[in-house]
């Protein structure tokens, strides 16, 4: 009988051991998560920044092209205009 107690007495000490190393084990992990969480965080936000970005440099670029398109047009305006004072010169 003092055998079982004894290893009973083994056992429980055993749990009591292993307890402690899987909750410091836990308190790591919750430690590691906390930092992974506050970097997937910094991720999202500078993820967001950039699709702001990302939408700010295609209004940027699509105003720039019509402001191109019409200064292009402008000047083909102007070389037609002296292509036709060319050949109306040619014609006199």
């Amino acid at each position: 009988m003092k055998d079982k107690i004894q290893a009973i007495s083994i056992k429980i000490d055993n749990l009591i051991e292993r307890n402690a190393q899987l909750s410091s084990e836990i308190q790591n992990l919750k430690s590691e998560n906390q930092k992974f969480q506050l970097l997937l965080d910094e991720k999202d936000s500078k993820m967001e920044e950039l699709n702001l970005l990302i939408v700010e440099l295609k209004k940027q670029n699509t105003s720039d092209q019509g402001f191109d398109v019409e200064n292009y047009k402008n000047k083909l305006n102007g070389l037609m205009k002296e292509i036709d004072e060319c050949i109306a010169i040619l014609n006199n």
